[in-house]
């Protein structure tokens, strides 16, 4: 297979990233070397994004507040939502590592249970709940929420 080599005259970035799917889609590049590309085009424009955002606003701003219209989008500038920093205050510190320690009980729970099903009778295990029958005990289990498989990328550091 083929690495993506842009060299093609496009008319937009839309383009040549249309072009890197289609290849990719018909075979004719791998698709590895196509998604570290896209991937590092999409970092590039992130970055750049974060560089003139600033820029951009004062932009906006020259005409006043409100919703305006920039070739055929509609554009606002916005306040971000308040963000509280509970930090220092004891009483969220101590409920806070409360419930870590929650969490982390029931986690260790749910590890061990294939471990007790195993080895103990008089068990049961639905989605939702364990019953330990020796104690009567009915513990409401955790929903398990398996993450997505993802690839996770890092590039070499270029040389100053």
């Amino acid at each position: 297979m083929k690495q993506v080599i842009l060299t093609q005259d496009f008319n937009t970035i839309e383009d040549g990233v249309k072009a890197i799917t289609k290849q990719v889609n018909e075979g004719n590049i791998e698709p590895n070397n196509a998604y570290l590309k896209l991937k590092y085009l999409s970092k590039v424009c992130s970055d750049a994004l974060k560089n003139i955002e600033d820029l951009a606003i004062d932009e906006i701003d020259k005409f006043g507040s409100g919703e305006v219209d920039i070739n055929g989008c509609k554009v606002q500038v916005k306040n971000s939502p308040t963000r509280y920093d509970f930090s220092e205050i004891t009483e969220i510190i101590h409920l806070e590592a409360q419930l870590k320690s929650a969490k982390h009980k029931y986690k260790e729970l749910l590890k061990a249970l294939p471990e007790k099903l195993n080895y103990k009778y008089g068990l049961e295990v639905d989605n939702t709940t364990f019953v330990d029958e020796e104690s009567g005990e009915e513990i409401k289990l955790p929903k398990v929420l398996k993450g997505k498989r993802i690839i996770s990328v890092k590039y070499p550091k270029k040389s100053v």
